[in-house]
């Protein structure tokens, strides 16, 4: 297991050499997967990140739910939830994925309207001593 401490310092570092390829690439990145940590997440979407072409975007959090620091509702709410509302005119698949524990109420109230979304998959995970429980919804 990997030190989350370590890890985020290594984001951290890593974050302008991030955001510089992503916005080298911006005007034709069409798929963007995100594996993270969910108390990064307002670290590495950052409100100046435009993507004309997004059409594929997948997100999927890594959480400690004993580590969290910051209500992740909060997180959802002003970090998460303004980058998908950036890209609801060009997404046509949305992938999420995150530990069922944790209150979606956010999202899903503030989610606009997907005019183009072909595919979707809402990926609940519960850990419950050593067992992964996923729930899928499409």
């Amino acid at each position: 297991m990997s030190n989350p401490i370590r890890s985020r310092a290594i984001l951290k570092k890593t974050l302008p050499l991030i955001h510089s390829t992503l916005q080298c690439y911006a005007e034709n990145l069409a798929l963007l997967s995100i594996t993270v940590p969910l108390v990064e997440t307002p670290d590495l979407l950052p409100p100046f990140l435009i993507l004309p072409r997004l059409k594929i975007l997948h997100i999927f959090f890594e959480h400690n739910l004993k580590a969290a620091h910051d209500p992740v509702g909060n997180i959802l709410a002003t970090s998460l939830l303004p980058f998908v509302n950036n890209y609801t005119q060009t997404l046509e698949e949305f992938r999420f994925a995150v530990a069922s524990a944790l209150d979606m109420a956010p999202l899903f109230k503030g989610l606009r309207c997907l005019p183009n979304l072909k595919t979707t998959t809402f990926q609940l995970t519960e850990e419950t001593e050593g067992y992964h429980i996923r729930t899928f919804i499409h």
